[in-house]
């Protein structure tokens, strides 16, 4: 009986022993694991800023500005819009020849989608008519460009212009040259679209625009001093330009 007694007495002494060692096998907040967790909690740190770090810069590659020169030849076909109708027909004229400075940007870091070009350009542009005003003359040009841009994937781009100009009238082919009902002054708007290749810092843009001027080509009595005429010139151009990307 006295052995029973001092086998259960020893066992009551253990069991809360035995247990508190279970309990800290389980437990969830142990030391040993609470010393550790500020290290797994510094490695997932660490890992989350470097993601981030690639974002970011990947984010930067795709929204960095770009700064583009380059020269572009162009193939014209001119016309003329007269009121009254003198029955214009169109010329083409397959030398002309610009120089470039395009700015690509982004729109607050989210929209990479913006451009600006201008430049100067020397061509040749002019009309024929049954009336016999056959106009065809040399010039120059400043074009103000609004170039929106979609880049596709790294070899390709699409482009769509909308913009003005301003030009002068330097040459008449005209026997006696410009005359004093000569307006030598353009201006108007221009638009087109088109895609550009890429090829590392170089880009290859292909091009289809139309060009309306604001402005007469004559005084309004050139025609008579009762019928006044005016004449507005109006162009499509096909061209090819060659970029090359500064930084």
């Amino acid at each position: 009986m006295r052995n029973k007694l001092l086998i259960f007495i020893l066992c009551l002494v253990s069991l809360p022993l035995f247990s508190q060692n279970k309990i800290e096998e389980s437990n969830p907040w142990r030391t040993d694991i609470l010393e550790q967790a500020p290290q797994d909690m510094d490695k997932v740190i660490e890992v989350s800023i470097d993601s981030l770090d690639q974002l970011n810069k990947k984010s930067f590659d795709r929204f960095k500005s770009r700064h583009l020169i380059g020269v572009k030849y162009s193939y014209n076909i001119c016309g003329a819009y007269f009121t009254p109708d003198i029955s214009p027909s169109y010329i083409h004229t397959p030398l002309n020849l610009s120089l470039l400075y395009t700015y690509y940007h982004d729109l607050w870091g989210l929209m990479p989608f913006f451009g600006l070009q201008f430049g100067v350009k020397y061509g040749t542009e002019g009309f024929n008519s049954e009336w016999g005003y056959n106009e065809k003359y040399d010039y120059i040009e400043i074009p103000l460009t609004s170039q929106f841009t979609y880049r596709v994937n790294k070899n390709l781009r699409l482009l769509l212009d909308v913009g003005t100009y301003y030009a002068y009238r330097i040459k008449s082919y005209k026997e006696g040259g410009f005359d004093a009902l000569d307006i030598r002054n353009d201006y108007g708007i221009n638009a087109g679209a088109g895609f550009g290749l890429i090829f590392g810092p170089i880009e290859l843009h292909i091009q289809a625009n139309v060009k309306r001027g604001f402005c007469s080509v004559y005084q309004p009595q050139k025609l008579s001093d009762e019928y006044w005429l005016y004449g507005y010139n109006q162009q499509l151009n096909f061209s090819v330009g060659l970029h090359y990307n500064l930084y």
